[in-house]
């Protein structure tokens, strides 16, 4: 996040620069403004949401592509791997919400989820977008956090 960024209360917005595999990306977030561990969502803006009474505009809906941890900073950018596990209990799929939580403490780490990406997109320049595959170029930010619950 820039000192403007900070003064104005924005969130910083990173992007997508490159695909190393099915499960690792590279964002332009620097070593500053993301922790190991950190959750960041892949989106892109989708639909306008406008107030229907008085046709005040309410920000934009993003559409969620997947979700990735950082898992290695660098000064310039931070490499993130996909978030999603796949649980192959059936006990963990039926408690999944609270499993995903808890998974390593009762049901072990599972299998990490490939992240939606083209395969000739790894490594590549920008091709045109096909709809829910990551690209470079796709919007980056932390995820949010909960209403109600306080910041760490």
């Amino acid at each position: 996040m820039n000192s403007a960024e900070k003064q104005a209360g924005k969130e910083p917005e990173w992007r997508v620069i490159r695909i190393l595999d099915e499960y690792r990306i590279v964002v332009n977030a620097p070593f500053d403004a993301v922790k190991t561990g950190d959750k960041l969502q892949v989106y892109r803006d989708t639909t306008a949401i406008v107030d229907p009474e008085t046709q005040e505009p309410l920000g934009i809906l993003p559409d969620v592509l997947a979700t990735v941890e950082v898992v290695q900073r660098e000064l310039r950018f931070c490499v993130a791997e996909s978030a999603d596990f796949t649980m192959e209990s059936p006990l963990a799929r039926s408690v999944a919400e609270y499993a995903q939580q808890y998974q390593s403490l009762f049901l072990g780490r599972g299998q990490r989820q490939m992240l939606p990406i083209q395969p000739e997109n790894i490594e590549r320049v920008r091709r045109p977008a096909r709809e829910g595959w990551i690209e470079v170029g796709d919007k980056v930010r932390k995820t949010p956090k909960p209403e109600g619950k306080p910041a760490k």
